[in-house]
């Protein structure tokens, strides 16, 4: 659900954005503010409904950063894959648990 529990999405977005008013109306949602920040506003709903159920607060100030960073990357084209660097540099895909008695260190 793209406005949390409690529209807390949206207070992020709103807070965010200094101006902005977000009010759910059924199944759609009003912004309203100065257009420049409603543009931005507009831009991270779109962004985090791409991401689907399962949403966080965590994706809403993701999206809110590259917003303000100009990036409009989707976050759903940013989690589609597992890319792991590993400390000799080398990237593969996918995650494989450690052999017996190995740990894994950042």
């Amino acid at each position: 659900m793209v406005s949390g529990k409690k529209d807390e999405h949206l207070r992020l977005i709103e807070n965010a954005f200094g101006g902005v008013v977000i009010v759910p109306r059924g199944l759609e949602l009003s912004i309203s503010g100065p257009p420049l920040r409603v543009e931005q506003a507009k831009l991270v709903l779109e962004n985090i409904a791409s991401l689907g159920p399962g949403l966080s607060s965590h994706d809403v100030y993701y999206a809110i950063r590259l917003s303000e960073n100009g990036d409009y990357t989707l976050l759903r084209e940013l989690s589609s894959g597992t890319v792991v660097v590993t400390h000799r540099g080398a990237s593969r895909s996918g995650l494989k648990p450690p052999a017996s008695g190995n740990t894994c260190s950042p």
